[in-house]
């Protein structure tokens, strides 16, 4: 066990972020002396039985939901975090999208949670409460529900701008819902 990871089951962390301090990070490395064949890396998070996969130089086509399909390809435009531009957000038809004019999206593969500002939390919240569905909110960011309500969530919708256009990127609510060990459902927000 690490320290200060609690009591995650994990051996070790290999950090994928840019290098900030001027020395070639892991996977940089890698590319560099010739060990991946491309200058990328790809993530496929599995589902229920499905086991997850990181590939280093390439990617695999089995994995995406339409094999025939291109990827797409997003600028990042924060290098200390993996940030893509995000064009706006919402919850139904409800817009979550507050405050910037300049929003990001970090893609970050150390946690299966989508964390926003209070507001964007906030509209969440609300939107739900109008559609009658029962929640709890504990702490900061934290939404718990009956697991019998996951069919009336509304589907969670990210507009993320690639080079030419936005592109919607959409999850269900059994997408960003969790059962929780103790009982009951919570939000993966």
């Amino acid at each position: 066990r690490l320290r200060g990871l609690g009591n995650f089951p994990v051996n070790g962390i290999l950090g994928l972020s840019f290098s900030n301090s001027g020395r070639p990070t892991f996977f940089e490395s890698l590319y560099t002396q010739g060990a991946v064949p491309e200058n990328m890396f790809a993530m496929f998070l599995g589902l229920d039985d499905q086991d997850s996969e990181l590939m280093f130089g390439e990617y695999d086509r089995t994995k995406f939901a339409d094999p025939s399909a291109e990827p797409v390809w997003f600028p990042v435009i924060d290098s200390f975090f993996w940030a893509v531009a995000l064009s706006g957000s919402r919850i139904g038809d409800r817009d979550l999208t507050i405050g910037s004019s300049r929003l990001l999206s970090i893609v970050d593969s150390g946690t299966t949670f989508i964390v926003g500002p209070r507001g964007w939390f906030n509209g969440i919240r609300s939107e739900l409460l109008s559609l009658r569905i029962r929640t709890a909110a504990v702490g900061f960011n934290l939404i718990l529900i009956s697991c019998d309500e996951i069919d009336r969530l509304p589907n969670l919708t990210f507009e993320l701008t690639d080079r030419l256009r936005p592109l919607s990127f959409v999850l269900t609510g059994e997408q960003y819902t969790r059962t929780r060990e103790n009982g009951g459902c919570e939000l993966t927000l």
